[in-house]
């Protein structure tokens, strides 16, 4: 049988470099996600852009509120969907020496 570690990291644990690409990573996914629509008009759509792009303490207190875990080298591990209204799931692909492998966790949630 082999044994496979993968080392998962908190945010405030990753160096500077990887840090950084963490957080700019997901800025770049918290604005993919915002839709016009769901603004009252454009301006405001575009004003909230901004105000992404200016603060990176809202993109660290979207990362901590997720509880999102990154490798080393400031990729994003987990990706949690909820599955039902007692479970979330984490599932990641992982790479390693050309074979790619899905890990998937599976946690209660607390009530």
């Amino acid at each position: 049988m082999e044994h496979l570690t993968i080392n998962l990291y908190h945010l405030e644990e990753l160096e500077v470099r990887a840090k950084n690409k963490a957080i700019e990573n997901h800025r770049g996914h918290m604005i993919d996600e915002l839709y016009c629509s769901d603004f009252e008009n454009k301006s405001d759509y575009y004003k909230f852009i901004d105000v992404l792009m200016e603060n990176e303490h809202l993109i660290i207190k979207d990362i901590e509120k997720e509880d999102l875990l990154f490798f080393k080298n400031g990729n994003q591990a987990n990706d949690f969907s909820q599955t039902n209204c007692k479970k979330e799931t984490a599932k990641t692909d992982v790479t390693i020496q050309g074979e790619t492998y899905s890990i998937v966790y599976e946690e209660d949630k607390d009530e």
